[in-house]
């Protein structure tokens, strides 16, 4: 059962190159959508918006309209932005400039919460505004054969929490992510208590520095499977057309680690200066 969501954002404050008009979500969803009925999945998908209630129907997707005040995270909007102040704009990214992004995103955990309720399926969050080149070709999983919380990795673990929640270094996707019932309403606990422990430390975090933290914390509480190239210890280079590896296979990785180059580089350094210096 794959779950999403559809809100409005207002982005009249954002950097404009991060701005993105209505109509641009909208194209997107369609080929997502597409995904998972032509693989004859089954799906949710909440919406407030009338176009998109509109475009579900017409695809035989279930929207179910729901206002985005009636999940938990939204009704967090003030602990969130006092949270943020102190990292208010560090970085041009959405979860350092914009609460009710952060918000929006902190949603996915009670969306798949709350259709997990209703079915005995694995639900997967799927983001319906995904690029196409994300969007794989091979044919999606019926279920999986393994517990926990299935997710992609786009970078190395990071070394400390801090490196998470300070800089731009969650390394967990938050495209595609999701597991059988008691994982993810166990996720949702557990999302809730970091959150609120965060928010008292005034930190911050949106939904993939929280799958990250958690990964850090509970290890045991996932399923990973790597999809970028490593060069730099804990610094990668995501491959992002493989967001929704989790649900075309639970053993494929694409993983590539280049960091022996580096240390060569180090070695040949090390080496030179020896002559040098026996010289």
């Amino acid at each position: 059962m794959f779950v999403s969501f559809f809100f409005v954002l207002d982005q009249s404050a954002w950097p404009h190159r991060r701005k993105r008009p209505k109509h641009f979500y909208l194209n997107n969803v369609g080929p997502v959508l597409d995904l998972v009925t032509r693989n004859k999945h089954s799906m949710v998908l909440f919406s407030d918006d009338d176009d998109m209630l509109t475009l579900c129907a017409a695809r035989g997707v279930q929207a179910v309209r729901r206002r985005l005040d009636s999940f938990w995270a939204w009704t967090q909007l003030d602990a969130i932005r006092r949270a943020m102040k102190p990292r208010m704009r560090r970085f041009d990214v959405p979860e350092f400039f914009s609460p009710e992004y952060v918000a929006l995103q902190l949603c996915k955990f009670q969306a798949l919460h709350d259709v997990s309720l209703t079915t005995q399926q694995a639900c997967v969050w799927i983001d319906a505004g995904l690029h196409g080149y994300m969007l794989p070709q091979e044919p999606l999983l019926n279920s999986w054969s393994r517990g926990g919380i299935h997710v992609t990795q786009f970078a190395p673990t990071a070394p400390f929490e801090s490196w998470v929640t300070e800089i731009p270094g969650a390394f967990l996707m938050g495209g595609c992510f999701g597991g059988f019932g008691p994982d993810v309403r166990r996720l949702f606990a557990a999302s809730k208590s970091l959150l609120r422990e965060l928010w008292e430390n005034e930190e911050s975090a949106n939904d993939q520095q929280t799958l990250s933290l958690l990964y850090m914390r509970h290890p045991s509480m996932f399923h990973v499977q790597k999809a970028y190239t490593t060069a730099i210890p804990f610094i990668g280079k995501g491959k992002w057309e493989h967001v929704l590896g989790c649900v075309t296979s639970e053993f494929k990785e694409h993983y590539t680690d280049l960091r022996w180059i580096g240390l060569l580089a180090i070695a040949i350094v090390v080496v030179l200066a020896s002559y040098k210096n026996a010289s």
